[in-house]
């Protein structure tokens, strides 16, 4: 695995070269998110603190050990947590969603350029919240796993926004956990439901190049089985790179796990203050190459 500094020029060529080609995607994960302040109080969990609040709410609920079930998987304590709140109506569960999921502000000025101000193909996210429709009004167009949809955009001047794991708003109104994908059999079933998201999701590990923000990748199944469906598919060589960007020092287990992902190059930034310069960097290279496309159209009309 090699690392790309931002700080060197083949970095920044790199992005500005994507950007002209239209061949790079955001693929953003919790961390994108996490922390951030909602209108109605709250705060965007982490997956781990989301583990340890379904946990509390369980066990108030339930006679069962904390104790053990901290060291069950978030979907094994997902799948418990649907289990004893089956009616997500009762018990506070759309409330406690309501609060820590909606009606996020993003607070950060070069991530909101980041999501509004570059002119993505489209956006991956991993993240159930509305903090990405939440940065701009209208500015979205929002396609759901477990659906059949047309790719093709109502308005063109908005950005496309593919939730993998489902939407908490959904969820709100519907009163169906399946609006999310949280727990290993929702997991399994999406394979066969979304087959046009792992479709796209499949060619695209293989013909752009994905960078992962905020993701930690632990046991993606979906994105799993998208990256090994390409390999099955299309056995060829590409010039393409998938890019993982953390703040935290990775050990050569968790580089191992991020290679069978089909992740070539890693950022390896200083601290999570770092990613606002990081956002800003990456708005510039697509300035930059906005710029470069523009010269190349002027010099070819004459």
């Amino acid at each position: 695995m090699k690392e790309l500094k931002v700080s060197d020029a083949e970095t920044k060529e790199f992005f500005v070269h994507a950007f002209c080609e239209e061949n790079l995607v955001p693929i953003l994960g919790a961390g994108f998110t996490c922390g951030l302040k909602t209108k109605k109080g709250g705060e965007v969990p982490s997956g781990k603190k989301l583990k340890e609040d379904m946990i509390k709410q369980i066990v108030r609920k339930k006679e069962v050990s904390e104790e053990e079930l901290k060291h069950e998987s978030f979907t094994s304590i997902s799948e418990f947590y649907q289990q004893t709140f089956a009616h997500p109506d009762k018990d506070g569960v759309i409330d406690y969603y309501m609060t820590n999921f909606t009606g996020i502000e993003i607070d950060k000025p070069q991530q909101l350029k980041f999501l509004n101000d570059i002119k993505w193909p489209y956006i991956y996210t991993l993240n159930i919240d509305t903090a990405i429709e939440d940065s701009k009004k209208q500015a979205w167009e929002v396609f759901y796993p477990n659906r059949r949809f047309d790719p093709r955009k109502i308005n063109p001047d908005c950005g496309a926004l593919f939730k993998i794991h489902g939407d908490v708003a959904m969820f709100c109104k519907n009163l169906d956990y399946n609006e999310m994908i949280l727990t290993e059999s929702q997991y399994i079933a999406s394979l066969e439901k979304s087959k046009q998201f792992h479709d796209l999701l499949s060619a695209d590990c293989g013909n752009k190049n994905l960078l992962y923000i905020g993701c930690s990748l632990d046991d993606e199944i979906d994105i799993k089985y998208s990256v090994l469906s390409d390999k099955n598919k299309n056995m060829k060589n590409r010039n393409i790179c998938g890019i993982y960007v953390t703040s935290e020092c990775l050990s050569e287990f968790k580089k191992s796990k991020l290679e069978s992902y089909n992740i070539s190059h890693v950022i390896q930034l200083s601290s999570i203050e770092d990613y606002e310069y990081f956002y800003e960097f990456v708005t510039e290279c697509y300035d930059e190459s906005q710029a470069k496309i523009e010269k190349n159209i002027t010099q070819f009309s004459y």
